[in-house]
């Protein structure tokens, strides 16, 4: 097979120097193609035949012509439809075909910018390939009143809606139930606040082919409540960028009966009684779950990872408000009995030293974080301080698993640290704990405070680090 670049990587070579190598034909295998077309130097491939004069592009067409349709379609693989159409369909008949008759599937981006001259007779093209078309992101409501989602669309597994207006949406989603291999959608509301997510849920639920979901929305912390028939289906992977109470949790788990990974946004503490869900919970398969922001106390999450799964392999957690999530003991516990397959625990707790912290017995046992049990699961203890220039200080406990073997306890200190900094309850938690490593990150401190401090809180110190 000929290729008409030579080896060097094109878009480093000088144009005079490509313009001597581009006509020298070389023997490559059609892996080795694939690399130098991935995807910008294709692109820039294409490119520089634009500036070739005529004689030398007629030289070059007349290889790169000859490649065979299977290169082609790898090819078009990393191209999106529109890219695909504007580059080739109108060079001859044989990419038509290939557009038309072949079994190309197309992915469709509808949040590039399309030229005018272009739009029309793309729109008209795909219209009739929709039975080629696998992936379809849809953003702007002209463009998707342009192309009715139906049963035509025999091979659509991946779709995405973004910003589209409620009533469109909802339209959408009830046609949903007639594709038969779609499998991922997300849906991305940035602007519209009016929503009721309950309405989105309760059409995705009818979707039996979906394994994967994910819906964002900035609306103000939802009420999710269900009035349809209890329903199962098949999303393994649930991606839920919103708030959500713990009792409208529990109400959306019951439904997925099948879940892998659950990924929340903001956990609420529960508005309402959750004992109605306790006998229909069990996600014997979740493995994974992540938490962004969980507002919810430490007493119902615990009844929450006793009642999912005895399967979970990974928590992914940062905790507000509630200083019990600082007993390591009771991590351990949890642990031990209902996560026999436990792997990976990242957490953090988000204290905030303002009018209303309050000092309990779990912040003066934070070293039991770095007792045997910790350390064998190779999961190890450190503390953020950030002195923010609002006036409160934030203090962040976090426990992460590393590969590395160390029993050394690292403090980071950031923002403005002043005198008003050397307050009781910073050093009743600093005190206890054998700092070790000291990282000054982006702050701004005096000589003789930062001296005063590593006197009176760090008496283990050993190594400071200090970043600009």
């Amino acid at each position: 097979m000929y290729v008409c670049f030579s080896q060097q990587s094109l878009p480093n070579s000088s144009m005079n120097h490509m313009e001597k190598d581009i006509i020298t034909p070389i023997t490559v295998t059609y892996k080795y193609f694939l690399t130098y077309s991935h995807l910008h130097h294709f692109r820039f491939c294409l490119l520089l035949i634009t500036k070739m004069p005529s004689s030398k592009i007629t030289y070059f067409q007349s290889y790169f012509e000859q490649l065979p349709n299977e290169l082609f379609f790898e090819i078009f693989d990393y191209l999106d439809a529109y890219e695909i159409y504007q580059s080739f369909f109108k060079l001859n008949r044989r990419f038509q075909h290939l557009f038309y008759s072949s079994n190309l599937p197309l992915k469709v981006n509808f949040l590039s910018i399309f030229d005018n001259q272009y739009e029309n007779d793309y729109f008209n093209v795909l219209n009739q390939q929709k039975h080629h078309i696998t992936s379809l992101n849809f953003m702007y409501i002209n463009r998707i009143q342009r192309i009715i989602i139906n049963s035509s669309f025999t091979r659509l597994k991946s779709l995405v809606f973004i910003d589209l207006s409620t009533d469109n949406l909802l339209e959408q989603l009830t046609n949903l139930t007639l594709l038969p291999y779609l499998s991922s959608l997300k849906i991305l509301r940035h602007h519209d606040y009016s929503i009721v997510l309950d309405e989105i849920y309760q059409r995705i639920f009818q979707i039996s082919t979906l394994t994967y979901f994910k819906l964002s929305s900035n609306i103000y912390r939802p009420r999710i409540s269900f009035s349809t028939d209890f329903l199962w289906n098949s999303i393994q992977y649930l991606t839920m960028n919103h708030s959500c109470y713990l009792d409208d949790l529990y109400a959306i788990l019951s439904y997925t009966p099948r879940l892998i990974r659950l990924t929340c946004q903001e956990l609420l503490k529960p508005t309402n009684t959750i004992s109605n869900y306790c006998q229909i919970m069990n996600l014997d398969c979740l493995t994974m779950i992540s938490i962004s922001e969980c507002y919810v106390c430490f007493d119902n999450f615990e009844e929450f990872l006793r009642k999912i799964s005895t399967h979970l392999q990974t928590i992914r957690i940062h905790t507000y408000w509630d200083a019990n999530y600082l007993d390591a003991c009771r991590w351990e516990n949890l642990i031990e009995k209902y996560m026999i397959e436990f792997k990976e625990f990242i957490f953090q707790h988000h204290d905030f030293l303002d009018d209303d912290f309050q000092l309990t017995e779990y912040h003066l046992l934070l070293n039991q974080f770095r007792s045997s049990f910790w350390i064998n699961k190779k999961h190890y203890f450190d503390l953020t301080i950030d002195v923010n220039d609002r006036s409160w200080t934030e203090i962040i406990y976090s426990l992460r698993p590393s590969n590395e073997i160390s029993n050394d306890l690292e403090l980071t200190l950031k923002g403005s640290i002043n005198r008003d900094f050397f307050i009781e309850n910073i050093f009743m938690i600093l005190i206890q704990l054998p700092i070790t490593q000291l990282v000054v990150s982006h702050s701004e401190i005096s000589i003789e405070i930062f001296t005063d401090f590593i006197d009176y809180y760090l008496p283990y110190l050993k190594v400071v680090t200090i970043n600009r």
